[in-house]
């Protein structure tokens, strides 16, 4: 899981298997992605804010479809990979903005402020525990992420 070396085999596999069920919402069902891209032209003014609504809202349906067997710790990390992949759905479309590095990093921020109040958590925490992960191990987790995705 990233940004925590000492995430249990469990922990990480539950990370694995909400980001690959998050994936299969996000690109499996054309209604889904539909919806999302309907929600990033509507929030178009500011789509830093509306990826972090998506991607809370992606995790919230993973939790409610769980029923709430999620474990707290795969929670943000997922989140995370979450507001990366509307992203590139964003980048995708030529009606949305590009959203770009900064941009990401927008998102990222508000997804943490969103979950902090969704879940009660206190959100210097939880932007403790993101900025914790390595990039190089971030960018493996995208690449492990890619091959479900293009493969």
């Amino acid at each position: 899981m990233p940004g925590s070396e000492e995430a249990t085999a469990e922990e990480q596999a539950a990370y694995e298997q909400v980001v690959i069920a998050g994936q299969k919402i996000l690109f499996e069902d054309p209604n889904t992605k539909r919806g999302i891209v309907n929600m990033l032209k509507a929030g178009a003014q500011d789509p830093t804010d509306a990826i972090a609504s998506a991607a809370v809202h992606i995790i919230g349906q993973l939790d409610t479809m769980s029923q709430g067997t999620i474990p707290e710790v795969v929670i943000l990390p997922a989140a995370a990979a979450m507001v990366e992949e509307i992203a590139e759905i964003s980048n995708a479309h030529t009606q949305l903005p590009e959203i770009d590095h900064k941009m990401l990093n927008q998102a990222t921020q508000k997804m943490v402020a969103k979950l902090a109040e969704e879940y009660g958590t206190d959100p210097t925490e939880i932007r403790a525990a993101l900025d914790s992960v390595p990039p190089e191990q971030m960018d493996a987790i995208k690449q492990e992420q890619g091959q479900y995705q293009h493969g």
